[in-house]
């Protein structure tokens, strides 16, 4: 029996590994470990292991490695990796799945390749050219043996790096599974589990640091709130950021915000996956800078205001509007976003990040076609080049 384990961190990366954590569990030949980690066992963070053991998933390994919000990245990353070692030297895994970007995941995918175990990388090669989290999903790259992609054009991309060909899928988005699988509920069943007392029409907010540069976090957040407030009569619902270099920050200033308008905002902790795409469905649009306003809101058909440039390179659907975060570029994506003639437009859209129904059965597929133990030294793949074309040429 192989022993398969995936990883899990935050509230994100989980709503889209659990359709396939699911499929693996039900493998007859896998023996799988699940690990969780991160600010899932932070009550600060709202405690989201909770999310997981609902999910019908009571057996996993804790590795605990956040102590409180404001700690250093580096200090954060180099704790995981010792906490990381230990664990996989006891499970002794023959292959380690993880997903996208974080620098936890990181820590533990270079300690499982000096463990000398194989790691299957799912959304690599995509581009987040304002955050620290798009080299390191590349490193993730070149250190995974196996890689399922979302897009075709981040499958070259991967390919681009010296993977070989033919241990690059295309996946599409994994957490468009949870779309069609689960019904959604209705907004006022979402804010009564939540005790929250909103009424009427809402627009949602997600907003991380921009961890390449976070010298006006405050700013740019009183600007999306100021703008919000003055040009829509909605109601504002948001969750806290992931646990990044000046999260606690954009924390303060939300709940300052909270606090200055209690009647038109209301935030949360975490949503909870099914809530929180059941509140997309029924948002008038969706604002902030999270991976989720880009991959997976535009299959409902529900705008994106993408503040900023934590996003900046992945491929958009028509319905993500970008801006650049000043209060005008702001004021005008609202009116983009609430423009009849524009919501018309996207409802025929198609998201670029659809393959299929269900990309985790293709993951599974596909690794039951490989050998679960690839090759730990790669063979690094050159792309031929074009006749005439100098790589020495400036």
């Amino acid at each position: 029996m192989t022993c398969v384990s995936v990883v899990t961190s935050t509230r994100a990366d989980w709503g889209l590994l659990r359709p396939l954590c699911q499929r693996m569990q039900n493998e007859a030949s896998v023996d799988f470990k699940l690990i969780v980690t991160g600010t899932h066992l932070s009550e600060h963070f709202g405690n989201t292991v909770s999310e997981i053991i609902t999910d019908g998933f009571s057996e996993y390994i804790e590795v605990p490695f956040i102590e409180h919000c404001d700690q250093s990245m580096a200090l954060l990353a180099s704790t995981a990796m010792s906490h990381f070692s230990n664990v996989l030297a006891e499970l002794q895994p023959d292959l380690l799945i993880v997903l996208g970007d974080r620098f936890e995941i990181l820590s533990v995918v270079y300690a499982a390749y000096l463990s000398k175990i194989p790691v299957v990388h799912l959304h690599g090669g995509e581009l987040t050219q304002g955050a620290m989290d798009d080299a390191i999903r590349h490193c993730i790259s070149k250190l995974a043996s196996l890689h399922f992609v979302s897009t075709e054009d981040y499958r070259r991309r991967v390919i681009q790096m010296g993977e070989q060909p033919h241990t690059v899928f295309v996946s599409g988005a994994l957490g468009l599974e949870n779309i069609y699988e689960h019904g959604a509920l209705t907004s006022d069943e979402c804010f009564k589990s939540l005790e929250l007392s909103v009424a009427g029409d809402y627009v949602m907010l997600t907003y991380h640091p921009e961890t390449l540069d976070n010298s006006d976090q405050v700013e740019q957040i009183d600007r999306i709130f100021e703008a919000l407030i003055k040009n829509t009569p909605f109601c504002i619902v948001g969750s806290y950021p992931n646990v990044d270099e000046g999260a606690n920050d954009v924390i303060k200033r939300l709940n300052h915000w909270e606090r200055k308008h209690p009647e038109r905002i209301f935030l949360v902790a975490s949503f909870g996956r099914q809530r929180y795409l059941s509140l997309v469905k029924h948002a008038q649009f969706v604002i902030g800078n999270s991976s989720s306003g880009i991959l997976e809101v535009p299959s409902f058909h529900v705008p994106t205001i993408n503040v900023g440039d934590r996003q900046k390179g992945r491929i958009r659907a028509d319905s993500v509007i970008d801006t650049s975060g000043s209060l005008d570029s702001l004021t005008e994506a609202i009116a983009v976003a609430l423009n009849p003639e524009f919501l018309t437009k996207i409802k025929g859209q198609s998201n670029p990040y659809q393959v299929s129904d269900s990309p985790s059965a293709i993951i599974i597929e596909q690794l039951r076609k490989v050998d679960y133990r690839p090759k730990l030294i790669k063979e690094f793949y050159d792309i031929p080049l074009k006749e005439g074309n100098d790589v020495n040429h400036r």
